[in-house]
């Protein structure tokens, strides 16, 4: 499934010129290049994910851009087998239910460049709203100041740009047994509002479970974070590849290290309620450079369509 879109034009420039585009406009057949952009799902939902495959495409990507000014996310770094270059594209909660005109510029062969336009039709999610109260001794004595840079220290690791994809198969949970001995106390894309304050969307899934209950990686990676902050406590955040990193909140106890290579299933440490948090639950969410996507996208009862095509020729 997916729609298709022909793509249109490409350029020549010179890095001589300081980057500037030369006006020398050739034309490429596009059943050499580029002449299919399909996307799938048809019609992400706000907060969901898109699988972008550009075919055929036989000559090696050098970079990768989205352009547009009033689309809400990001598009992952590019993973081309030699045929076709597929991307992931964020679509943040933020986005108006509309169809949006995007444009891909791809730069290849060292000195060209192709934009291929690409139709995005996104839909509304069906996200529940909730409203709870947390007692101010949560966060007696805590310094804004420490809050901003730590919220800016925890954008910066997701802003990995590993170009290569590190995730070998489907994520699983990072919590076993959930369903049997806890529960999802939050879902993702939830609108919050806490103390009567403004609403806010929920960027992650919060699973409640015992404190101390292991917590794995759900895929292979790199740690690029693992220390604790003021309001997410004890963190985790690992690098999967392409732009694509997941976190891990409110831990009780922390069992990777920055720099440290992961397996699937290993344990990076336990679950707790350090932080803005007033029971045990596990934090967990998942971002494409830094929008927050759906985390459940990855399983592999939800992502085949998503994340097949990176898997598959591994």
């Amino acid at each position: 499934g997916g729609c298709i879109f022909p793509a249109f034009w490409t350029e020549e420039y010179s890095r001589e010129a300081g980057n500037e585009y030369v006006e020398n406009q050739e034309d490429i057949s596009p059943d050499v290049l580029g002449g299919n952009v399909v996307v799938s799902p048809q019609k992400p939902v706000k907060g969901g994910l898109a699988r972008v495959e550009i075919s055929p495409f036989p000559y090696p990507p050098l970079a990768l851009e989205l352009k547009n000014e009033d689309y809400n996310g990001s598009v992952s770094e590019f993973y081309w087998n030699g045929k076709e270059i597929n991307v992931l594209l964020g679509v943040s909660y933020h986005n108006e239910a509309a169809v949006y005109d995007l444009k891909l510029q791809i730069e290849f062969m060292g000195h060209r460049r192709m934009v291929l336009p690409l139709e995005l039709e996104v839909e509304e999610g069906n996200y529940p709203r909730q409203e709870f109260s947390v007692p101010p001794s949560v966060t007696a004595g805590w310094d804004a100041e420490r809050i901003k840079r730590e919220r800016e220290k925890l954008e910066e690791a997701r802003q990995v740009n590993t170009r290569e994809l590190i995730v070998e198969d489907y994520f699983i949970w990072p919590v076993e047994n959930w369903e049997e001995e806890g529960y999802i106390s939050s879902e993702y894309g939830a609108e919050r509002v806490i103390n009567h304050g403004e609403p806010r969307r929920h960027d992650g899934i919060d699973i409640a479970i015992e404190g101390g209950t292991p917590v794995v990686a759900p895929s292979c990676g790199k740690v690029v974070l693992a220390e604790e902050l003021l309001a997410p406590g004890k963190t985790v955040v690992i690098d999967h590849g392409l732009g694509i990193t997941s976190s891990y909140l409110h831990l009780s106890e922390i069992k990777a290290e920055a720099g440290e290579t992961i397996s699937q299933g290993e344990k990076i440490g336990e679950v707790g309620k350090t932080g803005f948090s007033t029971g045990n639950h596990l934090h967990w969410s998942v971002h494409v450079k830094d929008t927050p996507v759906n985390p459940e996208l990855f399983l592999e009862d939800r992502g085949e369509e998503i994340l097949g095509p990176f898997l598959g020729e591994r």
